[in-house]
């Protein structure tokens, strides 16, 4: 299993922060955010995710300061992001698989297609000349590589097989939360050195010749998409995703005896552990019977990994399999397991547990003679949908 470094520069960014880190997921092994010099609650936030904080006072020079985080990083993998990006389910997915499965991928450097979204709405993103999803490299082997240029920072290294994945989604805001007057100024500092370095068809486009196409508001965490309202009220809402947590008040409603109870082993979370999570997910969701059903999944307290990891596998399961999770099934996580709760469980008589490690202690928790249990094989894919 491969390790994976997110990878930031930032400076008073409060606002956008939690939209960019929620889109992650907890996916990283490590978090490195190089910070300019924030006088505003950034640093606090990028802490409160687990950030490895890089103080590196802003010079105006973006190579200078991305080289900072590529010195610092000690993963085998890094993917970098702005703090006014957010990434899709899809993306998260793949990072998932390059976590699971790296040392398999040809390429070492990946582009990423940006949709800058729309000023007007987030609930569009611009596809006409030159934003159509204009590819980034942001994912990519460290070994070798360097950032140049002043203000269009690129990655460069000895020549490498790359490859660009256009079904992933990487989301630009800068359009829609800055105003005309902030991105004329930026255009200027821009094109102190080099006028083209301002971009300004990028920034200053004609607002009423933009060409938009609509992007499925469903691809993203719920809890990005809680975010991103409180900016733009007007987007969407959609429909209740089928990954929630559960609180301990809700036990008591929603444990029967069509509750399947999982306990995997989040860490490590291996190859062939991830696709028997998924082989236990689509056997719960192609029951031919369409009553009801729960599936609890205790995971302590890495709410935001879990949710990234079931949601890869829900993802993998429409991706391979073109199977949905439909609404007959509701997976809620456990964060807290007290005695209540346990005894909670033990009254309402669930069908099953589903263990994905036979030497799970979780299990003890409840007393292995006391619930029965169910162990499904793996069904491993051979190659990854990419």
């Amino acid at each position: 299993m491969e390790t994976l470094s997110v990878c930031m520069i930032v400076q008073n960014r409060e606002a956008l922060l939690p939209i960019t880190l929620e889109s992650l997921g907890g996916i990283y092994d490590e978090l490195i955010v190089v910070d300019g010099g924030s006088t505003d609650r950034t640093c606090e936030i990028c802490l409160d995710y687990g950030a490895t904080l890089i103080h590196s006072q802003w010079n105006h020079h973006y190579a200078q300061q991305r080289n900072v985080y590529l010195r610092a990083a000690t993963t085998d993998w890094i993917f970098a992001i702005d703090s006014d990006e957010f990434i899709d389910k899809k993306t998260l997915y793949f990072l998932h698989l390059l976590k699971l499965r790296g040392e398999k991928f040809r390429p070492a450097l990946f582009f990423l297609p940006r949709r800058w979204l729309s000023p007007q709405s987030l609930s569009h993103y611009i596809t006409s000349p030159p934003h159509y999803p204009d590819g980034q490299a942001r994912i990519f082997r460290p070994e070798g590589l360097s950032y140049k240029g002043r203000v269009h920072a690129i990655p460069y290294g000895a020549p490498r097989e790359q490859r660009l994945i256009q079904e992933l989604g990487l989301y630009h805001l800068d359009l829609f939360i800055s105003s005309e007057e902030q991105r004329r100024a930026k255009v200027a500092s821009y094109s102190r050195d080099h006028s083209r370095d301002g971009a300004p068809e990028f920034y200053l486009p004609q607002v009423s010749s933009l060409q938009l196409s609509p992007w499925n508001w469903t691809d993203i965490l719920p809890a990005v998409q809680a975010r991103l309202r409180s900016i733009d009220p007007q987007l969407p809402l959609s429909d209740a995703d089928a990954i929630d947590v559960l609180t301990p008040q809700q036990v008591p409603l929603l444990i029967d005896r069509r509750t399947f109870i999982l306990f995997p082993a989040w860490q490590p979370l291996d190859e062939a552990s991830f696709y028997e999570l998924v082989t236990a997910i689509g056997w719960l969701a192609s029951r031919s019977e369409q009553q009801p059903t729960t599936l609890l999944v205790y995971g302590g307290i890495h709410t935001r990994l879990i949710t990234t990891i079931l949601t890869n596998a829900a993802t993998e399961l429409a991706i391979n399999q073109g199977l949905q999770i439909p609404k007959h099934l509701h997976i809620l996580i456990i964060q807290q397991l007290d005695a209540a709760m346990k005894s909670q469980i033990l009254e309402a008589a669930p069908i099953h547990v589903v263990l994905t490690n036979e030497q799970q202690p979780t299990i003890a928790e409840f007393g292995a003679a006391a619930l029965p249990t169910q162990r499904l094989d793996r069904a491993l894919p051979t190659t990854p949908p990419i």
